[in-house]
């Protein structure tokens, strides 16, 4: 497997609002995020996006945002998985909709209408 190359976006900083960071992606920073997109789509997948919390104590930044192309996905099948069966329909679901609406009591005049 290649190695990959995260793209750095931005450092995630605490607001005054509870559980609220922001961070702005740099003018420098932001070609490689583009450069990123293109790629994903040229290899017809997404981007993955990591958070990472920050070790460096010199940073205000709690956070550190980072995105790369997503790993080509191949779903796996469970050893153990039970096999599904199709869902049987109920014997109810045959009506018709309008059925169902004659079947229904009218409705009652609002107490609080002005009529």
């Amino acid at each position: 497997m290649p190695k990959k190359n995260k793209t750095r976006l931005t450092g995630l900083f605490k607001t005054k609002t509870r559980g609220l960071y922001t961070g702005t992606i740099k003018d420098q920073w932001l070609d490689g995020l583009i450069d990123t997109i293109r790629k994903a789509k040229k290899a017809d997948r997404g981007v993955v996006f990591f958070l990472w919390k920050s070790d460096d104590e010199e940073s205000k930044a709690v956070f550190n945002l980072n995105a790369d192309v997503a790993n080509e996905y191949e779903p796996k099948k469970a050893k153990y998985a039970p096999k599904r069966k199709p869902i049987e329909p109920d014997d109810d679901e045959d009506e018709t909709e309008e059925e169902e609406e004659e079947e229904d009591e009218p409705e009652a005049a609002d107490p609080f209408s002005k009529d």
